[in-house]
């Protein structure tokens, strides 16, 4: 591995941000103890450690070769990245450091490519954005024969945090981005959950994360138990190489699974996964070569939320929405360790009591989330009330208001959180009535946080019109009160934005917009829609013909993710 403190004469020194023996300790430093800090007391993350362990002592970064050149002013911006490194390259390993390139070409073919050699280039450029590119192609001339260097090149500039330096490393290795991806769903951002997602550019401090289970299982670091999803069982899941949960089913085999992993901020031997924001377990849906996060508690795809010991998930849903039949729960063994099951969901009638106990608790839960109305008590009991409110449900839903539980209202129950594209977002209109009309309501609501909540109440009235009128004005979509594709996916995108937003949204166009003006100077990534923000987003709307009202909608979401974005 190769460190280079490339320094351009147009920007301070990196010795203004951080000493020369604080890359040192990043890379190869160790053993480290948490907390990391990056200043008072120097006392960084090691990259040398993450992936030892991340990998459960199965990859180890080589030594490192740490050295600095001194460049002229910045390239201008019609010098390609891999131009740019390769400029680096040469002038690095020119100068007497070409022993390296010889003794790295593992295979003696006169290339030393990506895994043969790691590079991770720091730039003294102020904002610089992390990125990694294949270098233009590098050949020196030694003894016994020519070297070309083509490798993968991490750069990073002087307030890097520790998040993105790795994460680009990562990609050296064949990691792929779980985040603003194209393919993911919308908002799928998994900050914090996984190394590679979204995270702050510029934050220069030591958070760290550990990788996704599907990650580790591509690069061959770990081995998750395989078990077979229609046949109903239970085991433990731990962060142990084996101790992650792969679930197949026979009707769909390698084409889609589903992934279960163990993770926690403070778990043994765990150190790297400090800034895990949760304790619990994470079930990921792999489907078309991606995997996507199931959040507790409706497994929402995409969502944040980790699923903690006593929950159990609605009916797992493939990504074509066809149900599962299978539901999963996650317990504590009197080890201590935590358990995972998988089985069809209980029947429940009034008057369940004993182990119905935690399946009647998450069905009221449910209730209150779905049904208008005063919440019902989560005590566990099958009372009369809870009675009364799932028959509520069930003729809201088109069901047989029986007042049982059985696999309908399960499924009815699960599908009530569908993306765009599922079964359950179909065209609605004045008149319409059910769980697809609940779930409009409440992302109505959510939408516009600036008016009074509607009623969830599945019945499309002159009220739910209003609101639908509205919200297609404010996203600059057709006034016309039908619910079908482009207003459903304008609810279920990127939401609306103006001065004044904030969070992972804002975050996202503060980087779009600095991928989509890259002759200005990058704005900062910080999730506050502020005056410099709004700024730009009307500068950007000038310069693509859109109304320049600085309101973030469709109109302008589209045009600032018409190309895929490379970073």
């Amino acid at each position: 591995m190769s460190i280079i403190l490339a320094e351009y004469s147009d920007f301070p020194p990196l010795s203004n941000t951080h000493p020369t023996d604080y890359y040192f300790k990043l890379t190869t430093g160790g053993p480290t103890s948490p907390p990391f800090s990056t200043r008072d007391p120097v006392n960084p993350a090691s990259l040398f450690e993450y992936f030892l362990e991340n990998s459960n002592n199965r990859f180890v970064l080589g030594p490192a070769l740490l050295g600095n050149v001194q460049l002229g002013p910045t390239p201008s911006n019609d010098i390609s990245a891999e131009q740019q490194f390769a400029d680096v390259l040469r002038l690095f390993y020119d100068e007497s450091k070409v022993n390296v390139l010889v003794g790295g070409d593992i295979n003696e073919d006169g290339q030393v490519g990506p895994d043969e050699q790691c590079v991770l280039i720091v730039r003294n450029i102020t904002g610089a954005w992390p990125l990694n590119r294949v270098n233009n192609p590098v050949t020196f001339a030694l003894q016994p024969r020519d070297e070309t260097l083509v490798t993968r090149c991490a750069g990073v500039g002087p307030t890097t945090p520790f998040y993105q330096i790795a994460h680009e490393m990562s990609h050296s290795l064949g990691t792929v981005d779980l985040y603003d991806s194209g393919v993911l769903p919308p908002n799928a951002n998994n900050m914090l959950l996984t190394l590679m997602g979204a995270y702050s550019f510029t934050s220069d401090d030591q958070g760290t994360v550990h990788l996704d289970i599907w990650h580790k299982l591509a690069l061959g670091w770990a081995e998750p138990r395989i078990f077979d999803l229609s046949v109903h069982g239970e085991t433990h899941v731990d962060t142990t190489a084996d101790g992650a949960v792969l679930l197949w089913h026979p009707t769909r085999e390698a084409r889609e699974y589903f992934l279960i992993e163990r993770r926690g901020p403070a778990l043994p031997g765990r150190k790297y996964d400090a800034s895990f924001p949760d304790d619990g377990v994470l079930i990921w849906r792999v489907q078309g070569g991606m995997p996507t996060h199931l959040g507790a508690p409706y497994l929402t795809p995409g969502g944040p939320g980790v699923w903690h010991v006593g929950q159990k998930t609605p009916l797992l849903i493939w990504n074509d929405g066809d149900l599962t039949r299978v539901q999963i729960s996650v317990t504590e063994a009197d080890d201590g360790k935590l358990h995972v099951a998988w089985h069809s969901p209980v029947t429940l009638r009034k008057d369940a009591v004993g182990p119905f106990g935690p399946f009647v608790k998450q069905l009221q839960r449910s209730l209150n989330d779905l049904v208008p109305g005063d919440p019902i008590a989560i005590d566990g009991v099958f009372g009369p009330i809870t009675e009364s409110r799932v028959r509520e449900f069930q003729r809201r839903a088109g069901i047989t208001d029986d007042g049982v539980v059985e696999m309908q209202t399960w499924g009815a129950i699960t599908k009530l959180a569908p993306r765009p594209g599922d079964a359950g977002t179909p065209t609605l209109r004045k008149g319409s009535q059910g769980v697809a009309v609940m779930r409009l309501q409440q992302l109505l609501s959510e939408r516009t946080p600036d008016l009074a909540p509607i009623a969830v109440d599945g019945d499309f009235g002159p009220i739910t019109d209003g609101r639908v009128r509205e919200f297609q004005r404010r996203t600059k979509i057709t006034v016309d009160g039908l619910v079908g594709p482009q207003t459903w996916g304008s609810l279920f995108h990127d939401p609306a934005l103006q001065q004044g937003s904030q969070g992972p949204a804002v975050m996202r166009l503060q980087r779009l917009l600095n991928e989509r003006t890259p002759d200005l100077a990058p704005i900062a990534v910080d999730g506050d829609f502020g005056p410099i923000t709004d700024g730009r987003v009307r500068e950007f709307q000038r310069r693509t013909n859109i109304t320049v009202d600085g309101l973030v909608g469709p109109q302008t979401w589209e045009a600032l993710t018409r190309q895929d974005s490379t970073l």
